[in-house]
């Protein structure tokens, strides 16, 4: 059996990767594919059918990727947020000002749409664990209860609290300051600036009124369907109250 830890690009899917991981690490032999999934139709089927259980993480895959995923034999996991935040995020970690020449409208409405692209491939899957990042960002507890139910695993007692202490906000800083330089957390799958700001909305303190609009005008339906309020159209361009 294959697992995929999948979604937006900061969207809590490292999170939800750690939860799967630790509570299928204590039950059975999980096999980490830390090296990706692999390309081919091949590789897919091959983790897929097989009785060993594997877990892999990925966030945005090629058209030829896409075409790979197997729908038998795997199971998905994906996490989405506003997809303005998952913007402003990958920028503010790479260290991105306003006025970068990587920034701008156009950069913005290219990276949505190819989020969106990978979230269509993945959200087509039959066997699939969806998971909201605005709804588990101040608590996991239901999160973790669903993903456990989703997974087949009946927690211990006391399991339910011990994960959501080991994969708190406050852990994650600390796994974060005991990184050095470029040093990766392969266990964790921690990185440097890995949180950059963990609030819900704080894409206004990064975006430019540019960039907001080209970002809604991509992602207008999707962020419509999702209950995401358009802060342009409606708000002129100022935050709202």
């Amino acid at each position: 059996m294959l697992i995929v830890v999948c979604g937006m690009h900061r969207s809590g899917s490292t999170l939800t990767y750690q939860l799967t991981s630790q509570m299928l690490d204590d039950r059975i032999d999980l096999r980490h594919l830390s090296g990706g999934l692999g390309k081919t139709l091949d590789d897919m089927r091959s983790y897929a059918a097989s009785d060993q259980v594997y877990l892999a993480k990925t966030h945005v895959p090629t058209r030829l990727f896409r075409q790979a995923l197997p729908e038998v034999g795997a199971k998905y996991i994906y996490t989405y947020r506003d997809v303005r935040d998952a913007i402003a995020s990958l920028w503010r970690k790479g260290k991105l000002p306003a006025g970068h020449a990587d920034r701008g409208p156009e950069s913005a409405a290219r990276l949505v749409n190819r989020e969106l692209l990978a979230g269509t491939a993945f959200r087509r899957m039959p066997s699939l664990f969806e998971a909201r990042y605005e709804d588990f960002v101040a608590d996991t507890t239901d999160m973790i209860s669903s993903l456990a139910r989703f997974l087949d695993v009946a927690l211990m007692p006391g399991e339910l609290e011990r994960l959501r202490e080991e994969t708190s906000l406050e852990r994650q800083r600390d796994r974060v300051k005991q990184l050095a330089g470029s040093e990766r957390d392969l266990s964790t799958r921690i990185t440097p600036r890995h949180i950059t700001d963990a609030r819900v909305g704080a894409w206004w303190h990064t975006l430019t009124v540019a960039e907001v609009q080209a970002i809604e005008h991509a992602a207008e339906q999707w962020l419509t369907q999702h209950d995401y309020r358009l802060a342009i159209s409606s708000t002129a361009g100022h935050p709202p109250a």
